[in-house]
């Protein structure tokens, strides 16, 4: 018996995205639990600086989440998507690195986290305003709950995935799963060919409107 693929699972650009999502998503998951983990287990951390390491990661969201969303709006949302990720995998690569060499240090984290927490937020507005340049107008509905679907699953997963690495490496190397969640996520939407023009011209359109 073959599996035919209807609606929107039936367009390629559609399936890099939601693929993307998901495997980023799936990186990101094990990253919040690895970060705090490596505190504790390789550095001893006190709740004191695991609450401050726990408060740098949502700090972006509330100091430049609404000034980079207008600002994604007047640019294209797929290189923004790629840059996110590759600069998450060489954020997180500094942690391994760091304790390879015997130089990691809670400060290490607080700045990786502050990275992260700004990187997973551009993605995030990225991709959420990338999705109407994707799909028709009428499937805008069924490809956002695919995508929370795939919000759900790839958080379970990427927890589950990173909890047996955990067991048999340190924390600190476990975090190499992330950074190869990411690196294969850039790869998708590289791979992704989609016409952002319409898109824009609406944003810009909305905005100009909107100061009338």
């Amino acid at each position: 018996m073959r599996l035919r693929l209807t609606g929107l699972w039936r367009d390629p650009g559609f399936q890099k995205l939601w693929l993307g999502y998901t495997v980023s998503l799936a990186g990101s998951s094990f990253v919040f639990l690895a970060i705090p983990l490596t505190a504790v287990v390789a550095l001893d951390a006190s709740p004191l600086e695991m609450g401050i390491l726990s408060g740098l990661t949502g700090l972006p969201a509330l100091v430049v989440g609404v000034p980079f969303g207008v600002w994604a709006d007047r640019h294209r949302k797929r290189p923004i998507l790629i840059a996110a990720d590759f600069a998450r995998a060489a954020l997180l690569l500094t942690i391994p690195i760091a304790y390879m060499f015997d130089a990691l240090s809670l400060w290490v984290l607080y700045i990786v986290a502050i990275g992260i927490g700004t990187m997973s937020l551009f993605f995030e507005i990225g991709l959420r305003s990338l999705v109407p340049a994707v799909v028709e107008r009428d499937q805008l509905v069924d490809a956002n709950s695919n995508l929370e679907l795939a919000r759900s699953g790839a958080g379970i997963g990427g927890q589950g995935i990173g909890a047996a690495l955990i067991q048999i490496a340190a924390a600190p190397i476990a975090i190499f799963f992330s950074v190869g969640a990411y690196l294969l996520s850039a790869a998708l939407f590289s791979r992704m060919r989609v016409d952002e023009s319409s898109v824009e011209r609406q944003a810009e359109s909305e905005q100009e409107g909107g100061f009338r």
